[in-house]
């Protein structure tokens, strides 16, 4: 008979708290200038902050990492749109802890039912329980009021769930000493939240937010309620199968990632 006391604590901690660690040597609260790892590719910091499988990424150390790069090549971006903003990227602060348990919360509902399905097979492969009771478990959990109880959820999803919890942490922010005021530097990890969804999606589709006519006003609307409302996973993964048409096949193969000027990049904003 298994240890029926152990299976459940660790079934617990698997559901609960599947994360990666992160290299906190990298990221103290401070601005970019003092804390930014040197840059890496665009392609591999979004893959290493997204995908589920970051082996092989020897040039991005970490999640975090990636996070913090990609905040240095969104702000440089920004700066090319917004050339009264010279030198913004130096006015980013980065919050670890927030971003911390950001991250931490991202993999638990975007990964953690697929990881607790090896850990059953595992426990079969192992003699621990019969297949039955593997299959029963596995029913009795997509059964319960999970935010994904899919082991191989949607791209939208997995973007929507990143956005839900960029909302509730807002582990990056303009530094207030900065002396920037406007709702484009309160809003700043609002739109970078959007940003870096609208680019993640990208690998696998188009992405388009509304028209010329429509798309300012939508992404003002957007990063407002990213802000300042009470977001839900879907609600926003409603907002990004509005946005996103995929590929016929879902291989990542990044055609838009690194093209400033297509719908993915930083729409030039009024203030």
């Amino acid at each position: 008979m298994p240890n029926l006391k152990r299976f459940r604590v660790n079934c617990l901690r698997l559901l609960g708290s599947l994360r990666l660690p992160i290299g906190e040597r990298h990221l103290k609260r401070g601005v970019m200038s003092e804390n930014t790892p040197a840059p890496c590719s665009r392609d591999a910091c979004f893959k290493c902050l997204f995908e589920e499988n970051v082996d092989g990424l020897s040039d991005v150390p970490d999640r975090a990492t990636a996070f913090a790069i990609l905040a240095n090549y969104y702000a440089k971006d920004w700066e090319k749109l917004h050339p009264e903003d010279a030198g913004l990227w130096a006015n980013i602060q980065l919050d670890f802890r927030a971003l911390q348990m950001m991250i931490g919360r991202f993999l638990r509902d975007a990964f953690g039912i697929k990881h607790f399905g090896e850990y059953l097979s595992g426990l079969q492969s192992s003699g621990e329980i019969k297949e039955p009771v593997r299959l029963e478990i596995e029913h009795r959990v997509k059964n319960l009021p999970l935010r994904i109880n899919s082991d191989s959820p949607f791209k939208t999803r997995i973007a929507a769930v990143f956005s839900l919890w960029m909302c509730a942490f807002r582990p990056i922010s303009i530094d207030l000493e900065s002396g920037k005021e406007g709702a484009q530097y309160d809003q700043f990890c609002a739109l970078f939240n959007l940003w870096l969804a609208q680019n993640y999606l990208s690998y696998y589709g188009a992405v388009e937010i509304g028209d010329k006519n429509t798309r300012e006003d939508m992404v003002k609307r957007i990063r407002y309620d990213f802000t300042y409302r009470d977001v839900n996973l879907s609600s926003l993964e409603m907002l990004y199968c509005g946005m996103f048409t995929a590929n016929s096949d879902e291989s990542l193969t990044p055609p838009h990632i690194a093209m400033v000027g297509r719908a993915v990049a930083i729409p030039k904003l009024s203030k």
